[in-house]
C-alpha cells in the first residue's frame, strides 16, 4: 500500500532550523530540491545548509523511513477543520483498508488516533479579545518656556575656547 504524499499532512511539532512547526512532505520537497542541485535552494538557504550537514529533522527521518524503522504519515481525511479533505477535492474517498493502516501509522507515532475515530478536530473559531477603544488624543499644547539648545551649547564652547 502506497502512501501518496499530496496527502500526507504530519507536522514536524518543532523545526531547529526555523523555529517553528513544518510539514513534513514540504520538507521532503526542499531535500529533493538540494539534492537536484538546480541553484533553487537559494530560496531555503538555511533548510540547505542544514540538509548538507545533516542537521535537518526531516532529513533524518527520512533515513528512519528508508530503513523501514518508522513511517511519517498523517492522511489529510483524519486533520479535521483546516485541511481540505479529498471530497473537497473531487477524489475518491479512502477505502476501509487504507483507513486502518493510516490509523495504525498514526498510533505508531503516538498521534491520538484510535482505530474507530478520527483525530480531534481543531476549535471552529479562534477566540479574539475585544478591541479596547480609545478617546482621541488632544493636540499638546505649544511649548513657552522652551530653551535653545544649540545656543546653550555655542556658550558652553565659546567659555571654553576662552
Amino acid at each position: 500500500m502506497t502512501l501518496d504524499r499530496r496527502h500526507n499532512f504530519y507536522r514536524i511539532p518543532h523545526c531547529c532550523v526555523v523555529e517553528r512547526p513544518a510539514f513534513y512532505v514540504s520538507c521532503l520537497k526542499k531535500i529533493e530540491r538540494v539534492n537536484l542541485k538546480d541553484g533553487s535552494e537559494e530560496l531555503f538557504p538555511e533548510c540547505a545548509a542544514a540538509i548538507k550537514r545533516g542537521r535537518c529533522v526531516a532529513f533524518n527521518m527520512l533515513g528512519d523511513e528508508i530503513a523501514g524503522l518508522k513511517v511519517y504519515y498523517r492522511d489529510r481525511d483524519d486533520c479535521g477543520p483546516g485541511i481540505v479533505s479529498r471530497e473537497a477535492l473531487g477524489q475518491p474517498p479512502r477505502s476501509e483498508e487504507e483507513r486502518k493502516h493510516h490509523h495504525k501509522i498514526a498510533a505508531d507515532l503516538q498521534l491520538g488516533v484510535d482505530e474507530n475515530k478520527a483525530l480531534p478536530a481543531r476549535p471552529e473559531s479562534i477566540m479574539v479579545a475585544p478591541v479596547k477603544t480609545r478617546e482621541p488624543r488632544k493636540p499638546a499644547a505649544p511649548i513657552t518656556n522652551a530653551f535653545d539648545l544649540g545656543g546653550l551649547i555655542n556658550e558652553q564652547v565659546q567659555e571654553l575656547k576662552q
